[in-house]
């Protein structure tokens, strides 16, 4: 079945999208500073982070301001540095 968005909702999910990647930086954020302050175990860090990464990977190319590129393209780099195979750098 394929869908067809119309521009005003084409806008209002880039919009979405937006927030939701905002939201996903911040948890990534937190969960990293507690990883690294040892308040959460390498499994539990992997387990909150993995399909947050995903995520922020998958949908990089969406975002074309360098800023939130750069934004996202760090805690990408950040999370994945702790995790043996680096598989989301």
């Amino acid at each position: 079945m394929i869908f067809y968005l119309n521009p005003p909702m084409i806008e209002e999910v880039f919009i979405m999208l937006s927030e939701l990647t905002e939201c996903t930086i911040v948890m990534l954020k937190v969960i990293h500073k507690l990883y690294i302050a040892q308040r959460i175990t390498y499994e539990e860090f992997v387990s909150h982070t993995a399909k947050k990464l995903q995520f922020l990977a998958e949908n990089l190319h969406y975002f074309t301001n360098e800023a939130e590129r750069r934004n996202i393209c760090d805690i990408i780099h950040e999370c994945s540095s702790v995790m043996p195979d680096g598989r989301y750098c």
